[in-house]
Parts: structure tokens; sequence; C-alpha cells
């Protein structure tokens, strides 16, 4: 019998659909990766950083001059996934329950 290995990936470095917030006035971003949620939080860390700003949290947190922080502070988990076809459908679905909700970062 093959053993399991979903159980052994690390929490952050499996395929997601994620939420980050914005550490001062809670609007959210919502994302998918099929590389692992460390990976994404520290690219997103980093255009910040660099004042680049390919992706709408990173242009929020430099325009308005918010703050961010670490990982567990401002990524929630809204959906693990086991099939990267599932990644888009799943993403459109919060995307559109998070700006329902008044609290998604415009694009």
């Amino acid at each position: 019998m093959k053993p399991n290995t979903d159980n052994y990936t690390p929490y952050y470095n499996r395929s997601r659909i994620y939420k980050l917030s914005c550490n001062t006035c809670k609007l959210a971003y919502v994302d998918q990766t099929s590389r692992g949620l460390k990976l994404s939080f520290q690219e997103q860390i980093r255009y910040i950083r660099k004042n680049n700003h390919p992706s709408a949290y990173a242009q929020h947190i430099l325009h308005n001059r918010h703050e961010y922080g670490p990982i567990d502070h401002l990524l929630t988990i809204l959906k693990p996934l086991k099939d990267p076809t599932m990644l888009t459908p799943y993403e459109q679905y919060f995307i559109q329950t998070v700006h329902q909700e008044g609290q998604h970062i415009p694009e």
C-alpha cells in the first residue's frame, strides 16, 4: 500500500485558493496557487518591498501606504484542492463572495 504523501506536505506548501487581507483596512485579495502558499505569499511581499505592483494586493498596499505583516496574520486558506483543474472555478466563486461582502480589493 502506498502512503498518502499529502499528509506529509507542509501546510503552507499545498495548492489552495487563498485570501490575503490588508492589515490596515481589512480589504482582501483572493488568488490561487498550485505552487504552494508560502511561495505565493513571499512573492507578494517581494513585490511590495521592491515597489513593483503586478498584483492588486501589492498595488493596494503601495498606493494606500497600508501595512502588511506575517503570513499567519494575513493569509486565510479558503479552499484546499487536490485537483488543480478546479482552481479557477473556485477562485471565481470566492472572488465573487468577497466582492459581495464589500471586502474585495479592486483590480
